[in-house]
């Protein structure tokens, strides 16, 4: 039998230097700034905040002017002019205008969280994109090493050294490994229309990307305990706590009188009048109970941040501890990898030497490439569930 020439595959544990952590948030920086979802909230918290500012002020002041005439008869008159303003103390106190900023910070916190959200779903299509890359290297050198074998059995079997089964049972390799690639490159496509379309339709260069370098924390405790206050479903919980004791105080104000002040004239022909008027409106019964509904929204929202930090402990953790696992799924199939490239090189000097029919090298080398091919899933989910992570924060 003719000598098998067998392409050797490039590890697929290969790092990527720090320009590819580089790329990497570069890309993220460039969807979060042309995001569409993004750009929706971020130009519906700016109209908010100006909505806002427009109920924080005293009432407009109201003008009232008055003439009346007898001229039929005596040809008098009397003529008035009435100045009044209100004067509310949850303005002038501040209180109001303390609640519009509470509940702007609110709507920043809530962007944040939707930034958050966005960047993780980001970051995992950018995982998945170095993942279908991956096995696009594998599939492409699978490809290279199929043909090679295809074409050697196809001169063998014109020469007479080899059957036509063993022609086509090549031929039938190479058609699997590049339907495979066929399929994997549709599915990188893909991946790549989701990635411009969260940036709005403008396209990425994503040349030198990789996956994520940061790694897990050491401890679970500590780092939760460090990051908690920081999340942003806690600190948007918080901030509704803030929100809620700015209006407790608020609804408190409401029980103080309001005043009104003013200035009123009335002059007639023989008669002038002017002076300063005062009156009050008192909170017998508009606001009843409304301090007491503040203060149980209050104690609500305490005890609802309280609930958003367990559960976050509870779902971080199970995340972590996924990690963990898949961290060392990985290292074991890349100590599985690193002892069966020795048996390879044992395997490609038995075919060249024509040891070993195409059967048992078909099977043989199908090892390894399944090996590769878990070595990579591995890799992608221990990638994914660390990307969960890292949204949180750079460890």
């Amino acid at each position: 039998m003719k000598r098998i020439f067998v392409l050797a595959l490039c590890s697929v544990g290969c790092f990527f230097g720090t320009s590819a952590q580089s790329v990497r948030e570069n890309i993220l920086r460039m969807v979060l700034e042309n995001n569409p979802t993004l750009k929706s909230v971020r130009l519906t918290n700016e109209a908010a905040y100006w909505e806002s500012r427009s109920g924080i002020t005293l009432s407009n002041p109201e003008v009232e002017f008055g003439y009346q005439s007898d001229f039929a008869n005596d040809g008098s008159y009397k003529r008035q002019l009435n100045l009044s303003q209100e004067i509310d103390f949850s303005v002038v106190s501040g209180r109001k205008k303390r609640v519009a900023v509470a509940q702007n910070a609110l709507n920043e916190k809530e962007y944040q969280k939707s930034s958050k959200e966005v960047e993780g779903e980001i970051l995992q299509l950018l995982d998945q994109m170095v993942y279908l890359r991956k096995k696009r290297d594998m599939y492409i050198q699978r490809i290279d090493n199929s043909k090679q074998i295809v074409d050697l059995y196809e001169r063998s079997w014109k020469n007479g050294d080899c059957s036509k089964l063993d022609y086509n049972r090549a031929r039938l390799s190479l058609a699997d490994v590049v339907a495979s690639y066929q399929t994997n490159y549709l599915e990188l496509n893909s991946a790549y229309m989701r990635l411009t379309t969260a940036n709005g339709g403008a396209a990425i260069d994503t040349a030198g990307l990789g996956y994520d370098e940061t790694t897990l924390p050491l401890e679970f405790d500590s780092w939760f305990a460090s990051v908690v206050d920081s999340l942003p479903d806690v600190q948007a919980s918080m901030q509704q706590h803030s929100l809620y004791e700015a209006e407790k105080k608020l609804a408190q104000s409401y029980w103080w009188p309001k005043l009104t002040a003013g200035y009123q004239s009335e002059r007639t022909n023989d008669e002038n009048f002017h002076g300063l008027n005062v009156g009050l409106s008192l909170p017998l019964w508009e606001n009843r109970n409304s301090v007491k509904a503040a203060k149980l929204k209050v104690s609500a929202a305490e005890a609802q941040t309280n609930i958003r930090k367990q559960s976050q402990h509870d779902a971080i953790y199970q995340l972590y501890s996924q990690a963990r696992e898949l961290e060392k799924l990985y290292a074991t199939y890349g100590e599985s990898l690193s002892n069966i490239l020795e048996m390879k090189a044992l395997l490609q000097k038995a075919v060249e030497a024509g040891e070993m029919s195409l059967t048992d090298y078909l099977v043989e080398v199908s090892t390894y490439y399944d090996l590769t091919e878990k070595l990579l899933d591995a890799e992608y989910q221990y990638q994914q569930s660390k990307t969960a992570l890292v949204i949180y924060e750079k460890f």
